[in-house]
């Protein structure tokens, strides 16, 4: 699946276009095999949390971020390192 990478970007445009709906039907991809796919639903469910309010948002982003340094994920990392800071802003 060729748009896994953009997945992220289509949960943030939702987010801010406050569209609830989108959100949970891309959580609701039931096979998220590869680490590309896990990856893009955990990045969404993080983005979905962010919406909801911060202290969801940080538990999860921490949870996510011990399975990307359990990997090696390193851009994983990268990117839950910068919601991380995003969400200790909000």
């Amino acid at each position: 699946m060729a748009f896994l990478w953009l997945l992220p970007q289509i949960a943030r445009t939702a987010a801010g276009l406050e569209d609830v709906d989108i959100l949970r039907r891309i959580d609701r991809v039931d096979e998220w095999a590869s680490p590309l796919r896990r990856h893009a639903q955990l990045t969404v469910r993080a983005i979905v949390l962010e919406t909801k309010g911060g202290h969801e948002a940080a538990a999860t982003l921490t949870a996510v971020r011990e399975i990307f340094a359990r990997l090696g994920a390193k851009l994983a990392l990268a990117e839950t390192d910068e919601l991380m800071k995003q969400v200790a802003f909000a």
